[in-house]
C-alpha cells in the first residue's frame, strides 16, 4: 500500500471519529477546481501565508505612447479622440480591431454640426493603427471615413448623446447578423438626462461595422458611462452603467442570458469613507479570466487641488458575476502621467478582456490634458485625447512576493472537477519570478500531511522568471495519481513572485 493510500485511509478514520486529530481547515470540504489558472487576487485557494504578502501590479506604459492618435478632420480637427470603447483580438481574422469615441463639437476648428461618433480602427500589431473608410456616415459632404455609429447634440450645452461603445465578437450566436454585440450610451433627442427614455442600448453587428441599435434601452434612467462584457462563467452578458448615489456616481449592473431581456439593474459599488473624498466612480470594466472575473474600476478624485485631481484605474473582481470587490490597498493599476505627458489628467480603460501576446497581456486606455468637469477655454488645435497601450505580465494582476528572507504559501485542499483531457499525463504549471531567488512546491494531503515523493526535500528548485514552467520532483512532473483527491499545494520562496498556477494536461 503507498504512503499516499495510507494517509487517505487515515483521513477518512479521523473523518469519521469526529475529526478528533484533524483541525477544522483540514476536515473542510475541499476547494473544486478547473485546469483554468488560478490566480492570487483572493483567498478563494489560499488557506495561509507565512512572509508572503499580496501586491497589486501596476500597468507598464508602452514606452511609444500613444498608440493611437487624432488625425481626421472628424476628431476635432484632428485634436481629440479618447478609448470610451473597446479594443478586442479576432482570431479569425488575425487582427487587433477597436472602436473608439471622438466628436465634433462647436468648439472644433472643423465647421460642421455636433455630433459624437464612434469610429473603427485595426492594427496586425496592436501597436500601429489604421482607420479604413467603412462609406456609412457623411461628414462635411464626403462618406470617406471610419464612423460606424453617429448621435447629434440637441445643442451646444446638451450632455453627449453618444458615449461608451463596449463591443464583443460572440460566434457561439447562430445568427450571423448578432455576430456582434455591443452596449453604449445614448440620449435621445429630448430625453431628460437620467430619465425613462435615455440609458444604455444595445446594439447587432455581422461585421462590426453595420449596427442595428435596439427600439429601447436595456437599461433605462442611468448616466453616460457604460461597460459591458460576456460573462462566459455564468452565460450571462452584462451591463454596468452609472447613477448617483449620495451625491456621487455609483456603478450598477444589470445581466441578459439572450441579449434581449435584461433583469433591473442594481447597485453594485459605490465609494465609502476609505476613500480620499470627494471620490466617486466614473466608469468600469469587466471580463472573465481563469475562473474568475475581473475589471477596471475608473476612479474620479474631484479636488480642488489639480495634482489631486484625476481619473485613475483600479483592480475590481467577482467570483459570482453579481457582488464585485475592490482590493483592499485600493492603490491604482494605472495612475495619470506627469505634468507636460499626454494622459496628465484622465486613464479610461477599454472595454474588453486583455489580450495575451507572448509572454505579455495589452491592455488599451485613453488619456487627456484637460480635468474633467467645468472647462475654462478650449486651447484650438492642441492634441488633448489620444489612446495608449498597458502592459502586464500574462496572469500578472496580483502576485504573493516572499521576501529575501523566505516565505510559505499553503492552498487550501483543492479537488479538479475534471480530469484534464490528454494521455493520462497531469503537471502543475507555474507562473513566478524567482530567478534571483527560489521556489520549491511540495504536495500534502488534505490533513496537511507531505506527500511522500512530492516532498520539499524531492521538489526540484525552480530559479527562473517565467510565465509557465512545469513543477517536478526529482526530474518528475507526473501528478496524475492526485487527480480527483483533495491535495494542498505549499509555495516555499525566496525573494520570489508567484502569479498563479493551473493543474493541467501536458
Amino acid at each position: 500500500m503507498t504512503t499516499l493510500h495510507q494517509s487517505w485511509i487515515r483521513l477518512l478514520l479521523f473523518t469519521f471519529l469526529g475529526g478528533i486529530l484533524l483541525d477544522s481547515s483540514a476536515a473542510s470540504e475541499p476547494t473544486q477546481i478547473t485546469s483554468a489558472v488560478q490566480l492570487f487576487v483572493d483567498d478563494y485557494v489560499v488557506d495561509t501565508t507565512d512572509g508572503v504578502r499580496r501586491q497589486v501590479n501596476q500597468w507598464k506604459k508602452y514606452p511609444g505612447n500613444p498608440v493611437l492618435r487624432p488625425s481626421k478632420p472628424w476628431e476635432v480637427g484632428g485634436t481629440y479622440l479618447n478609448m470610451y470603447g473597446s479594443v478586442i483580438y479576432d482570431e479569425d481574422e488575425k487582427i487587433f480591431k477597436c472602436w473608439y469615441w471622438t466628436m465634433n463639437a462647436e468648439e472644433s476648428p472643423v465647421p460642421t454640426k455636433n455630433i459624437k461618433v464612434m469610429c473603427y480602427a485595426t492594427s496586425a500589431d496592436g501597436i500601429h493603427w489604421e482607420k479604413p473608410s467603412v462609406g456609412i456616415f457623411e461628414f462635411l459632404g464626403s462618406k470617406d471615413n471610419n464612423i460606424v455609429m453617429a448621435s447629434k447634440f440637441e445643442d451646444k450645452n446638451s450632455v453627449p448623446t453618444l458615449f461608451t461603445f463596449g463591443a464583443i465578437k460572440t460566434p457561439w450566436d447562430p445568427d450571423p447578423a448578432r455576430l456582434y454585440k455591443a452596449c453604449f450610451y445614448e440620449r435621445p433627442p429630448g430625453a431628460k438626462y437620467m430619465g425613462p427614455d435615455d440609458g444604455a442600448w444595445s446594439a447587432v453587428s455581422p461585421d462590426g461595422i453595420h449596427w442595428t441599435k435596439s427600439k429601447a434601452p436595456v437599461m433605462p434612467e442611468v448616466g453616460d458611462t457604460v461597460g459591458f462584457f460576456y460573462d462566459s462563467l455564468h452565460q450571462r452578458y452584462v451591463c454596468f452603467s452609472k447613477r448617483y448615489v449620495d451625491g456621487g456616481r455609483a456603478r450598477f449592473q444589470c445581466e441578459s442570458d439572450d441579449f434581449t431581456n435584461w433583469t433591473k439593474s442594481r447597485l453594485i459599488l459605490k465609494s465609502d469613507s476609505q476613500d480620499d473624498q470627494p471620490c466617486d466612480f466614473y466608469n468600469n470594466t469587466g471580463f472573465v479570466w481563469g475562473e474568475m472575473l475581473l475589471g477596471w474600476l475608473q476612479v474620479f478624485y474631484k479636488h480642488d487641488d489639480p495634482y489631486k485631481h484625476r481619473l485613475v484605474l483600479e483592480l475590481i473582481y467577482s467570483r459570482d458575476g453579481l457582488n464585485w470587490n475592490r482590493m483592499p490597498s485600493r492603490e491604482p493599476v494605472l495612475e495619470v502621467g506627469p505634468d507636460g505627458s499626454w494622459d496628465r489628467t484622465n486613464q479610461s480603460a477599454a472595454t474588453g478582456t486583455p489580450i495575451v501576446v507572448g509572454d505579455q497581456m495589452y491592455m488599451y486606455y485613453g488619456g487627456d490634458v484637460r480635468y474633467h468637469g467645468p472647462r475654462k477655454g478650449v486651447d484650438l488645435g492642441v492634441t488633448r485625447g489620444q489612446v495608449g497601450l498597458g502592459t502586464l505580465r500574462r496572469d500578472g494582476f496580483v502576485s504573493m512576493d516572499a521576501t529575501p528572507g523566505g516565505g510559505v504559501l499553503t492552498t487550501k485542499p483543492l479537488e479538479l472537477t475534471s480530469s484534464p483531457a490528454g494521455d493520462g499525463s497531469v503537471e502543475l504549471h507555474v507562473n513566478v519570478i524567482s530567478d534571483n531567488g527560489h521556489c520549491q512546491v511540495e504536495l500534502l494531503d488534505a490533513a496537511g500531511e507531505p506527500i511522500a515523493g512530492y516532498t520539499k526535500k524531492e521538489s526540484d528548485d525552480i530559479v527562473q522568471d517565467t510565465v509557465d514552467t512545469v513543477v517536478t520532483w526529482n526530474g518528475n512532473g507526473d501528478i496524475a495519481e492526485l487527480v480527483r483527491q483533495p491535495v494542498r499545494l505549499r509555495f516555499h520562496m525566496k525573494n520570489a513572485r508567484l502569479y498563479s498556477f493551473r493543474i493541467a494536461a501536458p
